[in-house]
């Protein structure tokens, strides 16, 4: 199933069995804390975690996939995982880290590693167990760190975009008063001036017309 599905491409498939945890997760959390970074590495893991590379499959037309915190690459899992320099300062420490573990206990250089090693690392180290002849305890100790960083990774995002999104929606709340201010202006000039009265009256029913009409618009 797995080299039909490029989502799956990290995933230890050897070891997973119908029926049986996968040997990620039987890996001991922690801490509660801990438990809650499953979810986002699971979804990196399994291909469904949604970057603008996903998007932009579902809404062509309407999505860039250039990643909206650096904006110097398309926003794919590898991208996001050990390229983007927006992210680069939560990603660094825990890397060496990583590095430093690897370091003292097999004498390997996580930095010196190819993208592709990196990757498999952090997502599911256990498909390097042979190769590496990493034990359990060595395989726990990278997984607690792969599960802070793309934790940190993926609130950071969320973090950065949320706030995006409030400003554009606050700036075309905006745009909708100023609209309605013109409006209202040009009301103004184009009423008739025979009698102080009528023109109020039409001025008041038109002003009511235009808020009504901008508190509709979604």
């Amino acid at each position: 199933m797995v080299p039909y599905y490029k989502g799956l491409q990290h995933l230890n498939y050897m070891e997973f069995h119908q029926g049986k945890l996968h040997p990620l997760l039987k890996i001991k959390c922690q801490s509660a804390r801990d438990i809650g970074r499953i979810p986002p590495k699971l979804k990196m893991l399994t291909g469904t975690y949604i970057l603008q590379s996903h998007r932009i499959k579902m809404y062509e037309n309407e999505t860039d996939p250039m990643c909206l915190i650096c904006h110097q690459g398309d926003e794919t899992l590898e991208h996001f995982i050990l390229e983007c320099e927006g992210l680069s300062d939560i990603r660094n420490s825990i890397m060496d880290e990583v590095s430093a573990i690897l370091n003292g206990s097999i004498h390997v250089d996580f930095h010196e590693q190819t993208s592709k090693v990196k990757m498999q690392i952090l997502l599911d180290i256990t498909m390097l167990r042979e190769k590496l002849k990493l034990d359990t305890k060595l395989i726990a100790k990278i997984e607690y760190c792969s599960r802070r960083l793309l934790f940190l990774l993926h609130t950071t995002r969320y973090s950065f975009l949320s706030k995006g999104w409030k400003k554009d929606k606050k700036n075309t709340s905006v745009s909708k008063k100023t609209k309605a201010a013109i409006l209202l202006k040009d009301i103004v000039k184009v009423s008739p001036q025979k009698d102080n009265n009528n023109t109020k009256a039409v001025i008041d029913n038109r002003a009511h017309f235009v808020t009504s009409d901008h508190q509709a618009t979604p």
